[in-house]
């Protein structure tokens, strides 16, 4: 795991007190209606994306080719799919890390028990800001 996904998972207070003013928040409907994305961490190329998507939603199969990704679980139950290898997340699993490297294909189907949240902390692969992964999002043709 890089030093990077060490810190953010393990050093929570060196990052989540961002200001709210200083927060960005994305909704991405094609994501799952009523997702959504909220940017609470940013240095240079790397990002943290605190992600909610409400129960019963479903992001279809996508992938990020400007990101590489580590989804870091934090509540909900889902059905979380990386190249064709499902992981079911719930309650006690919490901060189960999911590598995504920017090429690879990957969905997630959320249980009707409630939202899942999960963080989603981010090395962009070009010199482009970081804004939010729903900027590089790519579905198969």
């Amino acid at each position: 795991m890089p030093e990077y996904v060490r810190w953010a998972v393990h050093r929570p207070g060196d990052w989540m007190t961002v200001p709210a003013t200083m927060r960005r928040t994305y909704e991405r409907p094609g994501g799952g209606a009523g997702t959504v994305l909220e940017v609470v961490h940013q240095d240079g190329v790397f990002q943290i994306e605190r992600v909610t998507m409400p129960a019963g939603s479903i992001a279809p199969v996508h992938r990020h080719p400007l990101i590489d990704t580590y989804e870091c679980y934090l509540t909900g139950v889902a059905l979380f799919s990386v190249r064709h290898r499902t992981t079911k997340l719930f309650p006690g699993t919490v901060h189960r890390v999911l590598p995504i490297p920017a090429e690879a294909w990957h969905s997630a189907v959320v249980g009707e028990e409630g939202p899942l949240v999960f963080l989603s902390i981010q090395r962009y692969r070009t010199d482009v800001a970081p804004r939010s992964v729903i900027g590089s999002w790519e579905v198969p043709a």
